[in-house]
């Protein structure tokens, strides 16, 4: 089975995107930058090789490699993430529904540590 690697805090397991206001104006800042940036940051539906929307409580977004997530998030945002307690997590056993060009859409199987 594939791994799929995310960020996502560690208690409850959800992303950034899930709950950015919980952390205040950088967090929201950061996120709302993404959502204007549909070149760099686009969303599923605007993905190449996804171009559908997400399956809602079932359906998770995260990235094939590291370079992949790095190309998403830039080092500063990585380092904000982590003030917050957001980590860089490797899902094993993650079945891959969709792949695009930017992210991936999976369901989780197994969570490994962190990387």
């Amino acid at each position: 089975m594939p791994e799929v690697i995310r960020i996502e805090h560690p208690e409850t397991k959800k992303g950034p995107y899930a709950e950015p206001h919980e952390w205040g104006i950088a967090l929201a800042c950061m996120v709302e930058r993404h959502n204007t940036d549909y070149d760099k940051h686009p969303n599923p539906l605007e993905d190449k090789g996804i171009k559908r929307g997400m399956e809602k409580d079932k359906e998770l977004c995260g990235f094939s490699d590291l370079w992949q997530l790095y190309r998403w998030f830039s080092k500063d945002e990585i380092i904000m993430l982590d003030s917050f307690g957001y980590e860089i997590t490797v899902i094993e056993d993650a079945t891959i529904t969709a792949a695009g060009k930017k992210q991936i859409l999976f369901t989780r199987g197994v969570q490994n540590d962190t990387v």
